[in-house]
């Protein structure tokens, strides 16, 4: 619901800034997570400790959404997960 907080990472000695990024309040499993390749797929060089398809996650796409609803002061989330509608047709 709030804004993340900026960092500083450090590679070789040298400081990199990640800036603050928007809240993203609401999870939705029918978007891509995961990728199977990064910015370096192609060029015959990876930089860094991470592989081609490390990050992110695979989800199964069920319709499933998570939504933070609200953040207590003392850090509890109170959330609402909601499964994909299925209609339901009557039999005839």
């Amino acid at each position: 619901l709030q804004r993340t907080d900026s960092i500083t990472v450090h590679k070789d000695g040298e400081p990199t800034v990640i800036p603050s990024q928007p809240a993203v309040p609401v999870f939705d499993d029918t978007k891509d997570w995961w990728f199977e390749a990064d910015v370096h797929a192609g060029t015959g060089s990876h930089d860094g400790r991470y592989q081609p398809g490390w990050q992110g996650v695979k989800v199964p796409k069920t319709g499933t959404t998570i939504r933070v609803k609200s953040i207590t002061p003392g850090g509890f989330a109170q959330v609402e997960v909601k499964p994909k509608t299925i209609e339901v047709k009557p039999k005839k």
